[in-house]
């Protein structure tokens, strides 16, 4: 389905609901030249924006609809710092062992860094910090998440083995009754709320940003950038694309280097508190390891909010009616609970869900490929303000690794609905 469709994409989701009242952000008018312009408003467009604001460079955003339009502000909003499918010996073979490190550096202080910008522009976001819950659907997959526990442990998080009891008490569903992890300080939060504070804090550090003002064309000219946006010229001396996977113009050079794909989320209405008090009743995060992994989570409104991934049909939205029985298998105290929001949208899938950093050209940067982007995205901001204010690249927080080409994109683009349902049907 069309993610630009008002009524399944954006403002069909919880989260503008929730947010109806949003600023209007001003189009561009005139040509305007910048130090640097960042092509994109969600989290990595946003949070590489306010640290330059804050460090007195003269910066722009451009943003083709308005900020978190897109992923940013459609996703289930889980606040993990951890990647969302590669295994550490994946990472090592990614990155290397030392480039690794650096990487897992980066991703441990996420989550405080979120939190610390969450004091910091005075927003609580509806932010839950009460740990994710890493569980196993079925008794024999349930050590395949040792190496994940091991991992996080060796890397000084605090994380607590469960057995079978413990996992289904805390997550109270009889579906997850054979163990997992429990790990603190992780957590979930509004994430168009986030969005517009993060939108709110550019604008107060001196930060400009522009609504439905799409970058169509990007040159490099005499030492500068040449860009165009609403037929107004943008000059800088660098570039930030922060589009992901919405591949428009300048974007379109990301196009071969990942996978885009149109995935489902679902919420109910408010729940009755007495019945809801005895789902997640600690209020985590909560994910398990499937092969195409299901994740719930409450939301402050009184909603349980829900990737649609039951694999029902390979294409097109799921019906109410399949989302309201997986959630009542995995739920049966919310047997009767009725799904009030069905959103879609697009967003970018890479081999192993890997972060990657990359130059694409001189004085233009890019990150994507997060996997769980609301807090590798907002350390991966600062990572590349340092990128844009001179820092060389061997000496920046976070990896550079080349752009690397998928072959045939297009056609596994096609083939992924129908390979995920597959795959879901045969777990569920």
């Amino acid at each position: 389905m069309n993610s630009k469709d008002p009524r399944q994409g954006f403002e069909a989701s919880l989260w503008a609901a929730k947010s109806p009242e949003r600023p209007r952000w001003p189009r561009l008018t005139d040509a305007i030249a910048v130090d640097v312009a960042v092509i994109g408003a969600g989290y990595t467009g946003l949070a590489t924006a306010l640290h330059l604001a804050r460090r007195e460079i003269d910066v722009a955003v451009f943003e083709a609809r308005e900020p978190g339009w897109g992923a940013s502000g459609r996703n289930v909003g889980g606040c993990v710092p951890d990647l969302a499918s590669a295994l550490p010996t994946a990472v090592e073979k990614c990155f290397g062992r030392r480039d690794m490190q650096r990487m897992y550096a980066l991703l441990d202080r996420s989550i405080a860094a979120v939190r610390a910008l969450l004091v910091d522009l005075d927003a609580d976001c509806d932010a839950s910090w009460s740990g994710f819950l890493h569980l196993s659907w079925e008794a024999d997959r349930t050590a395949a998440l040792r190496p994940r526990f091991d991992s996080l442990r060796e890397r000084g998080h605090v994380v607590r083995w469960l057995d079978g009891a413990d996992s289904e008490a805390l997550s109270g569903s009889p579906l997850y009754r054979h163990g997992g992890y429990l790990l603190e300080g992780a957590g979930h939060i509004d994430p168009l709320k986030y969005i517009l504070a993060l939108a709110a804090g550019v604008q107060n550090s001196g930060g400009q940003l522009f609504s439905n003002s799409a970058v169509t064309s990007a040159k490099r000219i005499d030492g500068h950038w040449s860009l165009t946006a609403n037929g107004k010229s943008i000059r800088a001396r660098h570039v930030v694309l922060a589009s992901n996977a919405y591949m428009e113009g300048p974007g379109r050079v990301l196009r071969g280097a990942m996978l885009r794909i149109q995935p489902w989320a679902v919420a109910t209405g408010a729940l009755d508190q007495t019945g809801l008090a005895t789902v997640i009743p600690g209020d985590q995060l909560l994910g398990d390891n499937r092969m195409i992994p299901y994740f719930f989570r409450k939301d402050r409104s009184g909603s349980v909010v829900m990737p649609a991934i039951a694999g029902a049909r390979p294409f097109g939205p799921p019906s109410n009616e399949e989302m309201e029985n997986l959630l009542a298998r995995t739920f049966p105290q919310l047997a009767r609970a009725d799904i009030a929001f069905r959103w879609n949208g697009q967003t970018a899938f890479m081999r192993a869900e890997m972060p990657r950093l990359a130059l694409i050209e001189d004085g233009m940067w890019t990150a994507f490929g997060y996997g769980r982007g609301v807090g590798m995205a907002t350390v991966l901001g600062a990572v590349l303000a340092d990128a844009c204010t001179g820092v060389a690249p061997d000496k920046l927080a976070m990896p550079v690794l080349p752009l690397r080409r998928t072959p045939l994109v297009e056609p596994l683009r096609h083939l992924f609905p129908i390979a995920a349902s597959i795959m879901a049907r045969k777990e569920r």
